[in-house]
């Protein structure tokens, strides 16, 4: 993924823990990437940009931690996030740590 798309991955990279945070956090089924980041706290939000926080939910999507979910109502992504996988979603940040040893 990092040589297909390096500005997702690059996003991922940077902020999982603030992701993975804000996906536990959130008590909605099938929000969109900003109600998702609507679940960081104040001060995180404010070092973290809403875009890229964006990219990072879509590449978390993209790697199957959960699915994509569209009513054909809104103009935005929304996620599926029933379909969360935490054992997943720790896999993929012991590969991310590896990556940074």
């Amino acid at each position: 993924m990092q040589r297909e798309d390096k500005q997702r991955y690059g996003a991922l990279d940077k902020y999982f823990s603030e992701t993975k945070e804000a996906l536990k956090r959130c008590d909605r089924s099938y929000p969109s990437s900003s109600q998702i980041y609507s679940y960081l706290d104040e001060d995180t939000r404010e070092e973290v940009p809403a875009t890229t926080f964006g990219w990072a939910v879509s590449a978390l999507n993209d790697l199957g931690a959960f699915e994509l979910w569209n009513d054909d109502v809104h103009d935005t992504n929304r996620y599926d996030l029933t379909t969360l996988d935490e054992d997943y979603l720790d896999s993929i940040e012991e590969i991310l740590d590896q990556e940074l040893s």
